[in-house]
């Protein structure tokens, strides 16, 4: 990993870098005879995950749609340190687990990045884990965890981007139309706290149905939706 990322860093002041590893290159994922902690489960913490989204945009994207997990700290898993368990509970530092060489095989680019777009401020790529042919995820270079914490300038080169993929995604896979989507916080699904949006091409009896689909509903009478309203503009 340190000799890949550093090769990474270096990349961007030479033409070429090369890499020289212990043991031979194989075609098959594997534990490689030079790391013999390569079979144990290994954990990267979100200091490391924010600096190899940096590096590499849509790392953390790519490790969970490969098959990694994300885990809270000290709620998802026992903590022995020291002689003592830690005390249980939730401390909003999410944590990533994966084999060695699912880690390196994302950094070293062996699990394809199909990028489909590219500009100063947005990438995008298709999912590997598709709902649909054509499903794409836009992110942002610059890391942000939640919509709020975009600069207006980002966001609007971000949906400008979006603006730009969506009808191209359509035509490429014939689809007569597409959801736009973004899990914004962990209450709504975000798994990930990098910020990216899915672009998710839509068919007719695909069986996804409407968003309406997915809530219940509240029923709100005329005062309190202007209450709401009301609370929304002074929010801004």
């Amino acid at each position: 990993m340190a000799g890949l990322l550093t090769a990474r860093v270096l990349a961007d002041g030479f033409e070429e870098v090369t890499v020289i590893e212990r043991d031979s290159p194989s075609d098959e994922p594997g534990v490689r005879r030079g790391v013999p902690q390569g079979r144990h489960v290994h954990l990267l913490k979100e200091t490391g995950r924010a600096t190899l989204e940096d590096l590499l945009p849509g790392y953390g994207e790519e490790l969970l749609s490969a098959g990694g997990l994300m885990i809270d700290m000290l709620s998802d898993f026992v903590a022995y340190q020291k002689g003592s368990v830690l005390v249980p509970g939730p401390t909003r530092i999410p944590a990533y687990f994966a084999t060695r060489p699912l880690f390196e095989r994302i950094v070293a680019g062996e699990i394809p990045s199909h990028a489909v777009y590219e500009d100063e401020t947005a990438y995008a790529f298709l999912d590997v884990n598709p709902l649909a042919p054509g499903h794409t995820l836009v992110i942002p270079k610059e890391p942000y965890e939640r919509l709020d914490k975009v600069p207006p300038s980002v966001a609007g080169d971000l949906f400008a981007a979006i603006a730009e993929l969506a009808p191209a995604i359509e035509a490429a896979v014939a689809a007569p139309g597409g959801l736009i989507a973004a899990h914004n916080g962990a209450a709504a699904g975000q798994e990930v706290p990098h910020l990216h949006w899915h672009i998710v091409p839509r068919f007719e009896d695909d069986g996804a149905g409407a968003i309406h689909a997915l809530f219940d509903g509240v029923e709100m009478d005329d005062e309190e939706l202007a209450a709401t309203a009301a609370e929304i503009r002074e929010h801004q």
